[in-house]
């Protein structure tokens, strides 16, 4: 077909990939543009990278792209007086909001507080609707409530117990927000409290989920709050299944092949992975069910001719019942190490080199530029200059988003099942 042909189905493409997600419909779709905005917990680069990696190895056929536009210190109402600066040349569909821990002062519950958070809250909703984008609510998180005379919290006039009321008083303003407004909404500060009690009851009194200082978590909290907005955003958790009847054949869906089969040994090629966040933060994983809700790969095995079976899968190895294997087992969750290990490794390193970059471009020159502009109204030629640099700058973000090491390529690995 000549290419003149193709430009109506083109332009009708590029509309539905810019144009924000209608009432029911999925926010993450084939070309979804999210920007990751919040205060210094985005930018530790945690969190946000744990939610791109997970997006590029487990849906890549959503080519997905992300901007890391965290900024430390800022409270919601910075983020709305910043964000056509932050989000206006980048465009996107969907934009994550994590505020809240600057908005409480670190004080004791305050309606006023409150009432400045709601305010705030409400104008870059608008905002974001104004750019084209939906918007998603994410409540204001918690603090570690681990007691030692050295931390983790300590602030005057009040403690963990204390400031986790205030940030609960938000949390529940932004609730109130988002029902009233259609809104996908991650409630964090309820998920930290649940999760972090277990923790502790598991781990004792002293773990830490939420850091040293009890406000920027280590791996482990960062997964935690992934876990929470990966939710909001309406990931879909089946990876895939792949299946093997004893006596008939080995088939496999969702993203992976079968290349061979010899007896219980299938050879699987996978153009998608499946991811559990980085090896440090997985103290966590049995109180978060991170595989069950967004990680499932399905092993399902019929007319097993035993009881149970040795099920090995990269370097580790699991007994499993006939009965369990039948119904399907989810491999990410049974098996600590898996064989995408490798080269989700090379793929975060790839993440957080370009969200590096982001927090440069964003928080550093796309805002002096805007000063620039505002300095110079009505100078057409800075104005021009200002527009020049920025265009130039965003050319560069998108070499360097379409770069290959930010790919998955495809994965072969062996499934071994061994009757006992």
């Amino acid at each position: 077909m000549p290419l003149h042909r193709h430009i109506p189905f083109l332009i009708v493409a590029l509309i539905l990939a810019l144009r924000p997600a209608a009432a029911g419909e999925p926010i993450l779709r084939p070309g979804t543009r999210l920007l990751i905005a919040g205060d210094s917990l985005t930018e530790q680069l945690q969190y946000s990278r744990m939610v791109e990696v997970y997006l590029r190895a487990c849906h890549p056929a959503l080519r997905v792209q992300v901007v890391q536009a965290g900024w430390g210190g800022e409270d919601m109402g910075g983020f709305q007086r910043r964000l056509e600066v932050a989000a206006g040349w980048f465009r996107p569909t969907a934009i994550t909001m994590l505020y809240g821990m600057n908005d409480g002062c670190y004080l004791p519950p305050d309606e006023g507080r409150a009432d400045k958070y709601a305010k705030a809250l409400a104008l870059a909703v608008d905002g974001a609707r104004r750019l084209g984008a939906q918007p998603v609510v994410i409540a204001p998180g918690a603090v570690d409530t681990t007691s030692f005379d050295t931390g983790p919290f300590h602030r005057p006039g009040t403690d963990a117990v204390l400031y986790n009321q205030t940030l609960a008083r938000l949390r529940d303003r932004a609730r109130a927000l988002a029902g009233q407004q259609q809104l996908p909404f991650g409630d964090l500060s309820s998920d930290l409290l649940d999760i972090m009690a277990a923790a502790k009851r598991r781990h004792g009194p002293r773990y830490l989920l939420l850091g040293g200082d009890g406000v920027h978590p280590g791996p482990n909290g960062h997964l935690a709050i992934a876990w929470t907005v990966l939710r909001a955003l309406g990931a879909d958790g089946d990876l895939g299944t792949i299946t093997l009847d004893w006596t008939g054949e080995a088939s496999a869906g969702g993203g992976h092949r079968i290349a061979a089969r010899q007896g219980g040994s299938l050879t699987v090629d996978s153009d998608r992975y499946g991811y559990l966040g980085p090896r440090e933060a997985r103290s966590i994983l049995a109180d978060l069910p991170f595989a069950r809700d967004l990680a499932r790969l399905t092993l399902l095995v019929k007319g097993l001719p035993t009881a149970k079976a040795r099920v090995r899968w990269g370097k580790q190895e699991i007994t499993a019942s006939a009965e369990s294997l039948a119904a399907g087992i989810n491999l990410m969750e049974l098996f600590e190490e898996t064989p995408f290990e490798p080269n989700l490794q090379r793929l975060a390193a790839a993440v957080e080199r370009r969200q590096a970059f982001d927090g440069d471009l964003v928080r550093g020159t796309f805002m002096g530029l805007a000063k620039a502009r505002s300095i110079a109204s009505g100078d057409a030629a800075v104005a021009a200059h200002a527009d020049a640099i920025q265009a130039a700058l965003a050319a560069r973000w998108k070499e360097r988003a379409e770069a290959s090491g930010l790919e998955v390529a495809t994965h072969r690995h062996t499934i071994e099942i061994v009757p006992q």
